[in-house]
């Protein structure tokens, strides 16, 4: 049961960082991210994450609709790639705290 709650912080601390690194790239202007780049800052601050959590962490937040982003997916390799990844309207509300969204931590 403690290692489940262990993954769910970091899953949930893993899906703020992201928000907060989408958030600020978007601020400064600069270009979107790929998830190979967002996997390297991740572990970069600490979060120790493969590159297949931050694929599902991705698709969760675009599920939630906080995010959205271009999918590639290479049929000899079955290899995702992830491209273009910005917030949404509700995303900006979220990380501006005009909405909550426990889940995102959760």
């Amino acid at each position: 049961m403690e290692n489940r709650l262990d993954d769910a912080v970091r899953d949930g601390r893993a899906r703020g960082a992201i928000l907060e690194l989408v958030r600020r790239r978007h601020r400064a202007q600069n270009s979107r991210f790929d998830h190979v780049e967002l996997w390297h800052m991740l572990r970069g601050i600490g979060i120790d994450v493969g590159e297949n959590d931050v694929i599902t962490y991705l698709q969760d937040l675009e599920v939630l609709e906080l995010i959205e982003f271009a999918t590639d997916k290479d049929r000899r390799t079955n290899r995702t790639s992830i491209t273009h990844i910005q917030l949404c309207a509700r995303g900006l509300r979220l990380l501006d705290g005009k909405i909550t969204e426990d889940t995102v931590l959760l």
